[in-house]
């Protein structure tokens, strides 16, 4: 099976579009055995080539992994519940019960959930999962397996034809919201540092920032202008994608309802957030809980000069982003100019240590002072990003150009965003 740290990305425990397919149910070899756990039914084996691991640490009859699967779909089933998603709903009787059907069987992943029909009337689809029965792991992980498998299940009750990233980010957020453990905690390190070191690569990408790593614009989403995680947006954002007949339509109108602004915007704001993530938090930005960053990755930052131009060109789109910052700007008045087809950026001012103080819409200039630092984040939303900016002084006051936001009040207010930048982190 190889080494831990191989496995670790992939205990998001899916495939994309696997999930979204249909396929035949599992024909168990061996003596076929299953659990009665409303309203699922698990089904596995001892022996034959589907056979799990028969280690019973409980005493109760159970294999160790039946008995954490278990666990896990109904933690699972709890906490969706209680977060507001759409109820789990049972197929149409196959199986043998309407119940939802898990099968232990020799996967190459940790495990898949596959569309069903729902029962006669029932609006969406159900589903039934499968999980690796060769899974050599912790009860806790084992319990997220099933938990991340079990959201794909209540994310079909919504609609089925979305992209894989869309599954896999809420899925993962939900997965790693409510298990927790030292195996698990450096899994999320890994997703986090795929999604934050390759801002060039288009969100949801399935090469280095992978559909799993967007999990952390599931976090955003909860986090942003609030002083808290709020998880009842992630189903509202789910009966958005449900309405809408195209995706993109469906996040501008989740976005536009809850932030008052389209999701081009919002990615803005997603972008400049990531650069205060894991080693470059500054205190105001992602919450600690839940799901913390216990690794010190950055997002890459090119060294800008002042009056000189520098070139932002990707070849992948929608989605991506840029980081350029002046390590100790002169005092004075100053702007950040781009331009380029559909380019988007922020201009911050941050203090020496990196803690975000001002930010600005461009082309507003920030005043700074001696030793401040300058952040550009430069964003491509609809268009591969070819852009060329330039960090310049500017001659009129900061206080005549547009709105900017300071650390001591919340910004943008005018434009309904609403925004509390000076947030602490919840510890």
């Amino acid at each position: 099976m190889g080494p831990m740290w191989i496995l670790l990305p992939s205990l998001a425990a899916a495939t994309p579009h696997l999930h979204r397919g249909r396929a035949p149910r599992p024909q168990l070899s061996g003596t076929p055995e299953r659990v009665e756990s409303p309203p699922f039914r698990v089904h596995f084996t001892r022996s034959g080539q589907d056979a799990v691991s028969d280690r019973d640490s409980e005493g109760n009859g159970l294999p160790d992994v039946v008995d954490a699967v278990v666990e896990g779909l109904q933690l699972g089933a709890s906490q969706f519940e209680a977060e507001g998603w759409r109820p789990l709903m049972g197929d149409d009787g196959r199986g043998g019960s309407a119940d939802i059907d898990v099968y232990f069987t020799p996967l190459d992943q940790f495990g898949t959930a596959y569309v069903e029909p729902a029962a006669d009337g029932e609006q969406g689809a159900s589903c039934f999962v499968t999980v690796d029965s060769d899974l050599q792991l912790l009860g806790d992980v084992a319990q997220s397996v099933a938990l991340h498998e079990l959201h794909h299940c209540v994310q079909y009750r919504y609609r089925v034809d979305l992209p894989g990233w869309l599954y896999e980010s809420a899925a993962t957020y939900e997965q790693y919201s409510h298990v927790t453990s030292p195996v698990l905690d450096v899994a999320v390190g890994v997703l986090f540092d795929a999604e934050l070191s390759s801002p060039e690569r288009r969100l949801g990408s399935t090469r280095d920032r992978d559909p799993y790593a967007a999990f952390l614009l599931m976090k955003f989403w909860t986090e942003f202008a609030a002083e808290g995680a709020q998880i009842d947006r992630l189903p509202a954002l789910w009966e958005d994608l449900a309405i809408e007949e195209r995706w993109r339509e469906g996040l501008d109108a989740a976005a536009t309802r809850e932030f008052g602004a389209p999701f081009a915007e919002l990615y803005l704001r997603y972008a400049t957030w990531n650069g205060f993530a894991c080693g470059g938090a500054d205190g105001q930005h992602y919450l600690d809980d839940p799901i913390p960053c216990l690794v010190d990755t950055v997002v890459p930052i090119e060294a800008a000069q002042l009056d000189v131009p520098f070139d932002v060109t990707h070849v992948q789109s929608p989605f991506t982003a840029h980081y350029a910052e002046i390590d100790a700007m002169p005092e004075g008045d100053h702007e950040l100019v781009c331009e380029g087809e559909g380019v988007r950026a922020a201009w911050l001012r941050l203090g020496p240590a990196g803690v975000q103080l001002e930010q600005s819409d461009t082309p507003a200039p920030l005043t700074f002072r001696t030793g401040d630092r300058a952040r550009a984040v430069v964003v491509g939303t609809d268009a591969p990003l070819d852009a060329t900016c330039t960090i310049r002084a500017t001659q009129e006051p900061a206080a005549q150009k547009g709105c900017t936001t300071s650390s001591g009040a919340p910004g943008w207010l005018a434009l309904g965003w609403g925004l509390l930048w000076h947030r602490r982190r919840r510890r």
